[in-house]
């Protein structure tokens, strides 16, 4: 009697989610900052591998940055699989990304293959708001936009990137 009443109980923990191996309370889902390392993000260069880091160390202050200064110089963030981003933030020494003068770009990819740039200069990706001041670009987009890579790439000139943020959601990769 005592061996049906243990079975009894067992079951009905594991009916209810207890007693369970396979039972996660751990969401499959990522919001917030999704170029932080945290959040499986990882970030490369194409010169000055070691400070490329400090784009995606959550501190946006002018301490640590990556220094993009040669022709095609570039930082990328992977966030490690596709999102659905809405707001890009760049922390920058330079806000003369524009239309006159394009010389250095905000750029969306889904492959890290076809480039898109952002909507700094026309037909780049639609943002719903665009503002640059105080060190910082910042667009919202819409509709949002399903990507994997960011990357600020020079053509010509010198930029000092402090921190690259992307807001938005992905399934985290198991």
């Amino acid at each position: 009697m005592k061996l049906i009443s243990i079975l009894l109980t067992l079951s009905l923990l594991t009916a209810c989610g207890g007693g369970g191996s396979d039972h996660s309370t751990t969401s499959n889902t990522i919001t917030g900052n999704l170029a932080l390392p945290s959040n499986g993000a990882k970030v490369t260069a194409s010169y000055d591998e070691n400070s490329a880091a400090s784009v995606t160390d959550g501190d946006s202050t002018t301490s640590l940055y990556w220094a993009g200064n040669i022709a095609d110089d570039a930082v990328t963030v992977n966030f490690t699989s596709l999102a659905e981003v809405t707001e890009l933030s760049i922390y920058l020494n330079d806000l003369s990304l524009d239309t006159s003068d394009p010389n250095k770009y905000i750029e969306i990819s889904k492959d890290g293959e076809a480039w898109s740039a952002t909507a700094q200069f026309s037909g780049g990706e639609p943002c719903s708001s665009f503002s640059l001041g105080e060190g910082k670009i910042n667009c919202k987009f819409s509709p949002v936009q399903e990507i994997q890579y960011v990357r600020v790439r020079v053509a010509n000139g010198q930029i000092n990137i402090y921190e690259i943020e992307a807001m938005g959601s992905r399934n985290r990769v198991l």
